[in-house]
């Protein structure tokens, strides 16, 4: 049989072909493997750890273990692999596809591949000499000259019989009203304090329900009281918290503060005296409120009461329509539910039928709740309505269901009754408030680069084409920034935990920068074109 020199030319290119492609498959997957062997903890993972991790994990920490050094992490590699891969730390409840916040705990698939990659690998230290310096974790508060302190008597926690929810009131001491322009709540026990509401009250049922109960302060699931209104919530590693320019809390005259902590089970009388520190506006700002403006009350809830019966799961639905000439800036979202609750989503939907996404939390757990504040506020104009959507599972199919077997639920206080929550920090939308940017980074793609660049971490880059310098470097009280360009370029500092303490993206060179509310240490500064097109990073002192 004649063979067509067509077909031999034809076999011969799929020969060739398919020998390129193994031989660049070979190459691809030995470059992976000398990239996977690459990983270490000095120039990967103590990136990661000190960004993501170290907040809790720390000697002063609730988390356990101390991950504030290689070794520590080396001797807990293998549970830390388990917990990323299954994404239950770090714990961060929301969906940050679906809305973004401030101080986001939430780690990449990159940067948990990395971890993955790294643990599988025997954990390598890499050259120690590399690692960026241990962040530290200070015991006391960061706010300069606080105007008020308000601190609870020392309490004895003992949960040996269960989880605690412990109210202590306090007098604000307020001859007048004022607004709160930054809150911080400083634990007392910081290896115990799970999470912190702060609470003002006008009225005095809290010091009956003080009374009523032996010791200082009383347990509740809530405050006990409807009069009661929330002013800031703390998790661990959560910082101060700085309303933006001219917005602020009142604290009226007279009023109570309300601190509520929750004490985990498993602790045998160990101290605790948890305060919270306020600086007041020193001039007129514009009122932030902060209410529950969808709620399980008979006008919000669509499908009501909240009811709940033994071996059932349901959901339920509440609706508010913003009246039509009130124009909302919203700061943060604040959702809350008890045991039963499994997820919930919220979002509002504009006159133009527009969806704008608030918060979804599709795994609801009430030991990790919070109070999000949005990078950019959110303007809701008038005319749109929010919404609330959550299930509840009352089955014993439900792992934190309080109850064994189940029973009936209705809507309560208590941590075995029920609540759908919703509170927004809002405020009436003024113009310009389009252009408000709180927080300009998240943690899924901050500063650090532990995400876009695992063979980083916390190092000085330059391409010499802005010709960066910091002027004066060290420096204690100001600083100033040279750049090859009379453009305005983008500044970000951050300490060596990789925590955001300034950052702009208005800057002219030559421009003054104060560090006197800065602490002595090592930061590092990043510089880049508003395009993002080229960044320098340089080492700064602070003495």
């Amino acid at each position: 049989m004649q063979i067509k020199p067509i077909k031999f030319v034809t076999v011969t290119i799929q020969i060739k072909t398919m020998r390129k492609l193994f031989i660049c498959s070979i190459l691809f997957l030995i470059a992976n493997k000398m990239q996977a062997q690459n990983q270490n903890w000095s120039d990967n993972i103590a990136c990661i750890m000190y960004s993501h991790c170290a907040n809790c994990h720390n000697p002063n920490g609730i988390g356990q273990g101390d991950f504030t050094n290689y070794t520590n992490v080396f001797n807990y590699r293998a549970a830390i692999k388990s917990a990323v891969d299954n994404q239950r730390m770090p714990p961060y409840p929301p969906n940050t596809n679906y809305q973004h916040y401030t101080q986001e705990r939430k780690l990449s698939q990159a940067e948990i591949n990395a971890i993955k990659t790294w643990v599988d690998n025997n954990a390598p230290s890499g050259n120690l000499a590399n690692a960026p310096a241990a962040p530290i974790f200070a015991t006391n508060y960061t706010m300069l000259s606080p105007d008020a302190v308000y601190t609870m008597p020392t309490y004895t926690i003992n949960t040996m019989g269960g989880d605690v929810y412990r109210c202590f009131p306090l007098p604000s001491g307020l001859t007048a009203d004022k607004f709160i322009s930054e809150i911080e709540v400083i634990p007392g026990n910081r290896t115990r304090v799970h999470h912190v509401l702060v609470f003002q009250d006008t009225l005095n049922t809290c010091y009956t329900l003080d009374a009523a109960d032996p010791g200082p302060g009383y347990t509740s699931g809530g405050t006990g009281t409807n009069s009661a209104s929330l002013i800031t919530g703390w998790t661990p590693g959560q910082e101060r918290y700085v309303y933006p320019t001219n917005f602020g809390a009142r604290l009226p005259n007279a009023s109570n503060v309300i601190i509520q902590i929750h004490y985990p089970q498993g602790i045998l009388n160990e101290k605790d005296s948890t305060k919270v520190l306020i600086k007041f506006a020193s001039s007129a700002v514009r009122n932030t409120v902060t209410e529950p403006i969808l709620n399980h009350g008979p006008n919000s809830l669509q499908n009501g009461p909240l009811y709940i019966p033994a071996n059932t799961t349901k959901t339920f639905v509440e609706k508010y329509s913003v009246p039509a000439i009130f124009n909302a800036t919203i700061l943060s979202v604040f959702p809350h539910m008890h045991k039963i609750g499994r997820n919930i989503k919220v979002f509002a939907v504009k006159p133009s039928n527009d969806t704008v996404p608030i918060i979804d939390i599709p795994k609801w757990d009430f030991n990790w709740q919070g109070n999000y504040n949005f990078q950019k506020p959110l303007l809701i104009p008038g005319g749109s309505k929010l919404w609330a959507i959550a299930d509840y599972d009352n089955t014993a199919n439900n792992p934190f269901n309080p109850s064994n077997p189940p029973q009936n639920v209705s809507a309560g206080e208590a941590t075995t009754d029920e609540m759908m929550l919703v509170y927004f920090a809002y405020s009436l939308s003024l113009s310009g408030d389009e252009n408000i940017i709180v927080d300009t980074a998240s943690h899924a793609s901050h500063y650090l680069n532990c995400n876009a660049n695992l063979s980083t971490g916390i190092k000085e880059i330059g391409n010499n084409n802005l010709a960066l310098r910091i002027i004066p470097n060290p420096n204690n009280g100001s600083f100033a920034v040279d750049v090859n360009t009379i453009e305005k370029v983008k500044l970000t500092l951050v300490d060596v935990s990789g925590k955001i303490v300034y950052s702009t993206e208005n800057y002219f060179s030559g421009q003054k920068i104060t560090t006197q509310h800065l602490q002595k240490g090592i930061y590092f500064l990043k510089v880049s074109s508003i395009n993002g097109d080229v960044a320098e990073v340089k080492k700064m002192e602070v003495y």
